[in-house]
């Protein structure tokens, strides 16, 4: 290789570098926003008020109420299946997957607003990724905690081994993690775009029944996954972002200077 060419050959790739920069440096931004929004969502409950914790006691009494009726609802949806059924199900519950279907749509909707350079578009995008993934976690945590038999393991809904579940295992009924995503991805899409509820909130439950109707959950694990995942959703979407700090100058009657200033949330 000459001289000629080695210099051309650095030279492109230099301009190559420099192009992509923005979006490297958007990148590299964005998980620092991931890593401060992660930070306020798990210290959350630290900031909450009586109203907030009455909220919270009050949901977790209707999902218990709901446990009085998961033998009865699991009955009802077994004796309902049929093969269009099992197909539809089976379609449904890629929605509730963050590698199927449901996190391919929220990843579509951001880098199709980061190729149009629409800023609103991307950041619905964003934040429904955000959504899912803290959903996700949370329900992970739970699951362990919680600890309770999938309905296909006979043990009845009223099993729970407290700090011995898993993920994915037959011990991690409660929450739904399919219904929980769905319910955020969901929760983002209806608060940020005008109308998509009525679309995003009846797939969402669909995900949830065809979670019951794979007997892989209790109706009480879809009300709590249905929950979680909405009320994260909405965290998630009505989360303000931080101003990047800025000086500005400032004039008084007896001074003049500038001043350093920031929103952080």
């Amino acid at each position: 290789m000459t001289k000629v060419n080695m210099r051309r050959d650095a030279t492109l790739w230099i301009l190559l570098a420099l192009s992509l920069w923005p979006a490297f440096a958007r990148a590299g931004g964005a998980v620092a926003r991931v890593g401060r929004d992660a930070e306020a969502y798990v210290t959350v409950p630290a900031r909450w008020r009586a109203a907030e914790w009455s909220r919270l006691a009050l949901t977790a009494g209707s999902v218990g109420g709901v446990m009085f009726v998961d033998q009865w609802v699991r009955r009802r949806v077994l004796a309902e299946r049929t093969e269009a059924a099992r197909d539809l199900a089976r379609l449904l519950k890629g929605f509730g997957e963050p590698l199927g279907v449901g996190g391919g749509l929220a990843a579509s909707v951001y880098l199709g607003g980061w190729l149009t350079g629409d800023p609103d578009t991307r950041e619905t995008g964003f934040r429904m990724l955000e959504a899912g993934v803290f959903s996700l976690a949370a329900a992970s945590v739970l699951k362990v905690v919680v600890g309770r038999s999938r309905p296909e393991r006979g043990e009845g809904a009223a099993t729970f081994r407290p700090l011995r579940g898993g993920l994915g295992g037959d011990r991690s009924s409660f929450p739904s993690g399919h219904t929980t995503f769905a319910f955020a991805v969901a929760a983002v899409a209806a608060e940020r775009v005008p109308g998509a509820g009525w679309v995003a909130y009846p797939l969402a439950a669909l995900v949830g029944w065809s979670r019951l109707h794979d007997d892989e959950h209790w109706a009480s694990d879809v009300a709590a996954g249905a929950v979680l995942g909405a009320a994260t959703g909405w965290w998630v979407a009505h989360r303000e972002e931080g101003m990047a700090p800025a000086v500005t100058p400032w004039l008084a009657p007896r001074g003049a200077g500038l001043a350093w200033h920031g929103t952080f949330r």
